[in-house]
């Protein structure tokens, strides 16, 4: 596993505001996301967090999970002009929340239950490198049994951060793609999982898929692992900036 230093380098993206990234979301869903979780903005970073990202409730967004992380997916295609290919953009794919993840989520919206939109410290990748999903899982999973704070996020918490930061993925050639190891997908007439994955190589981004269990050969793209942090202990937070 690729540590890089303690404050990762945000140099390869723009930092939005989270106010300017509430207005975004506002813009597109006027009826649902209303109120603006103003407290959770004010919090310092953990140290290995990156930024702060501003992320729907799903509720907010459409019925059902599901539904709401192929309305992220439709938006974030849409914003890059069709520059956007999904690999399991069909009825047959099937998606499965890892626990942690779900565990994750519940504690960040029971923290400001009437949000429409939460506040999310997290990392697009570059903290997590040449590790495999299941092993980075697992990892997270041990610090967390000490008191750690770091889990691994899905398609949905992933493609909304990419809707508001277009520049991650930006440029001729290629950039570190992103593992979504909080999620993994049973595709069609399929019953081994697979893990999605964003990458981007000359302007066109896709959704694919990467065997959790290996790392991705560097034929295939540099790519690390995104994860978000439900908590800062003392001595580990920084000013968010």
């Amino acid at each position: 596993m690729v540590y890089v230093s303690a404050v990762p380098s945000v140099g390869y993206y723009t930092r939005i505001p989270i106010d300017q990234q509430y207005r975004v979301w506002r813009t597109q869903f006027p009826q649902t996301i209303r109120r603006f979780d103003q407290p959770m903005s004010r919090r310092r970073l953990p140290l290995f967090a990156e930024h702060l990202f501003k992320v729907p409730n799903p509720g907010a967004v459409a019925p059902s999970y599901d539904e709401a992380r192929r309305c992220v997916l439709d938006l974030l295609g849409l914003s890059r002009n069709g520059q956007f290919l999904n690999y399991f953009n069909d009825e047959g794919s099937r998606y499965e929340r890892q626990s942690s993840a779900k565990c994750a989520w519940r504690l960040h919206t029971s923290v400001s239950p009437k949000a429409d939109a939460i506040d999310m410290a997290a990392q697009f990748g570059i903290r997590h490198q040449r590790v495999s999903a299941d092993a980075c899982t697992a990892l997270l999973k041990s610090h967390r049994e000490l008191g750690g704070f770091e889990y691994p996020l899905g398609v949905y918490e992933v493609a909304a951060m990419l809707y508001t930061h277009p520049d991650r993925f930006t440029g001729a050639g290629e950039c570190l793609g992103i593992i979504c190891a909080g999620d993994r997908i049973y595709p069609r007439h399929s019953n081994h999982p697979v893990v999605p994955a964003f990458r981007c190589h000359d302007g066109l981004l896709e959704l694919v898929a990467v065997r959790p269990d290996r790392v991705p050969p560097l034929c295939c793209g540099r790519y690390g692992i995104a994860t978000g942090f439900t908590q800062m202990p003392l001595g580990l937070v920084r000013d968010a900036g």
